[in-house]
C-alpha cells in the first residue's frame, strides 16, 4: 500500500457509512490493511494452538503488511497510537501495549472470537511483519528502528556509518 495516500482511519480502520440490504444507511466499523493483517496474524496463532494451550510452531505462518515509500508520508498521522507497537522485544512481541478504541475492540472480538473486554490492550504478535520501503528500497522496519534509535542515541556518528540495512528483493 502507498502510505502517502492513507490517514489513520484508512491505516487502522474507522466507522463509515454502509448500505444495509434493506437499503438503509448504517455505520459500520470497517478495518484498514492494518488491522485486517493483525486479525489474520491473530488467528494464525490462535488456530496453531492446541487444547493444552501449547502452539504449533510448524502451523504459524508470517503475515506481511508491505507499505511503499514511507518517507512521502505523516507518519505520526498515518500510524497513530499503533506506532507504540513497533517496538519489538526478544521474542517478537511488541514491546509496549496499546489500548484500542471501543470499535476497535468490538471487532477483533467479533473476528477472532471473546469479547471486547478481552482486548482492552493489544501487541503486534511476532507472526506479523511490517516491511517497508523508502523510494523503492526495502527495509524492515525493525532493522529502521534499530537504526534511528542509534543515530539518536549516538549523535557524532558519521554519515556514512547510518546506512540502513538493505534486504533484497
Amino acid at each position: 500500500l502507498r502510505l502517502a495516500d492513507y490517514s489513520y482511519s484508512q491505516f487502522v480502520g474507522t466507522y463509515k457509512p454502509i448500505s444495509t440490504m434493506s437499503g438503509e444507511i448504517a455505520y459500520k466499523f470497517v478495518p484498514g490493511p492494518f488491522m485486517r493483517i493483525l486479525v489474520k496474524a491473530y488467528k494464525n496463532i490462535i488456530d496453531s494452538t492446541d487444547t493444552n494451550g501449547q502452539i504449533d510452531q510448524t502451523k504459524i505462518r508470517p503475515f506481511v503488511l508491505l507499505v511503499e515509500e514511507i518517507n512521502r508520508a505523516h507518519t505520526a498521522t498515518v500510524f497513530g497510537d499503533v506506532f507504540q507497537l513497533l517496538d519489538r522485544n526478544k521474542d517478537g512481541i511488541s514491546e509496549y501495549e496499546i489500548q484500542p478504541s471501543e470499535d476497535i475492540r468490538q471487532y477483533l472480538a467479533e473476528k477472532i472470537g471473546g469479547s471486547a473486554e478481552d482486548y482492552f490492550s493489544i501487541q503486534l504478535p511476532d507472526n506479523m511483519l511490517l516491511h517497508l520501503s523508502v523510494g523503492g528500497i526495502l527495509i524492515t522496519l525493525e532493522l529502521m528502528m534499530m537504526r534511528l534509535q542509534k543515530i539518536i542515541l549516538e549523535p557524532r556518528l558519521k554519515i556514512s556509518n547510518c546506512a540502513l540495512h538493505l534486504m533484497e528483493m
